[in-house]
């Protein structure tokens, strides 16, 4: 039998949960995946090229953690942005491990790219602490995140069944969480999530967010983490001019549709002066999209369709006058 017809069996079984293969050919033993771990680390992330070490940084970071003879493994985690909406945004998240007296074991820091957010940092680091994790390891996770709390909990539920759809709708970061939830269907890692206030008195979480502000002005010392996207449940991500979608799906479209709204707006003849003048069209939208008394959300009315027409007349200066 063959390397790679088992391997098909072994994804078919993760795919449908179900012990149908098992019973028909009589191969549990051979096919037990706690025998035949899966390499995660190889799984989720590029090797890139030899300049970029962010894969074997985590590899040996594992392999530390798993030598270690502490019974439980506490790992901090934080991210940051910098200089957000601006075209020098940088952004670093980190990682620091200690054992269960509390003596660092080592400690992690990459940078991110690419639709870039304080949430997606938190995140980022979340994913990257549980390719960390070794097998039998107890490991107790803080963060101060309460999206990754969130996501988590709605995840691990023995009552709410978590669908593609589900995550699809999470606010953003939905190809990562699909490799999250992988991962964390693995039944060897024992983690424990546990919620600390942003810049409380704790002094190890103050500990990583020091550091990485302090690695600020350095990110081109730290290697950038290249995540794979290719969880079973989501084997298709959604691509836009070639990056991956990131967001909600519904809120990007409706993103995408309006951006290509102003473009055209903006390109026609006679709109070409508000192409040299410095306008604050988060104001002028504020101005137009402002709700009347009478105006509700699912139902429209003549009147109010009347007054949005003449704001707009009023904002290009058409408004019918008799000299």
């Amino acid at each position: 039998m063959s390397e790679y017809y088992l391997s098909e069996l072994l994804r078919y079984n993760y795919a449908f949960r179900t012990e149908i293969l098992y019973k028909h050919l009589e191969l549990k033993k051979c096919l037990d995946e706690n025998e035949m771990p899966r390499d995660n680390i190889n799984r989720y992330l590029e090797k890139s090229n030899r300049y970029n070490i962010a894969h074997q940084r985590i590899r040996r970071i594992k392999e530390r953690i798993t030598s270690t003879k502490s019974k439980e493994i506490l790992f901090y985690i934080d991210g940051s942005v910098r200089d957000q909406g601006t075209e020098n945004i940088a952004s670093i998240f980190g990682i620091m491990i200690y054992d269960d007296d509390n003596r660092l074991i080592d400690k992690y820091f990459s940078t991110l790219e690419q639709w870039i957010t304080a949430i997606k940092a938190e995140t980022m680091a979340f994913f990257t602490t549980l390719l960390m994790i070794p097998p039998g390891k107890k490991c107790t996770i803080y963060t101060d995140c309460q999206n990754i709390i969130n996501n988590y909990n709605l995840l691990t539920s023995n009552i709410i069944v978590t669908t593609t759809r589900d995550i699809l709708k999470f606010s953003n970061n939905n190809a990562i969480w699909f490799n999250i939830k992988e991962l964390l269907e693995d039944q060897m890692l024992d983690i424990q999530l546990v919620k600390v206030d942003a810049h409380s008195d704790d002094i190890l979480h103050n500990q990583v967010d020091k550091e990485i502000k302090d690695r600020y002005g350095l990110e081109y010392n730290l290697a950038n983490t290249l995540v794979k996207y290719n969880a079973e449940q989501y084997r298709f991500p959604l691509v836009w001019n070639g990056h991956l979608v990131e967001m909600n799906i519904r809120r990007f479209i409706r993103l995408i549709t309006r951006v290509e709204g102003l473009e055209k707006f903006l390109n026609l003849n006679r709109n070409k002066r508000y192409r040299s003048l410095d306008v604050e069209w988060n104001i002028v939208f504020l101005y137009l999209n402002k709700q009347e008394e009478e105006e509700k959300t699912f139902s429209s009315s003549k009147y109010i369709e009347k007054q949005k027409r003449m704001k707009v007349q009023r904002l290009i200066e058409e408004i019918p006058t008799i000299e």
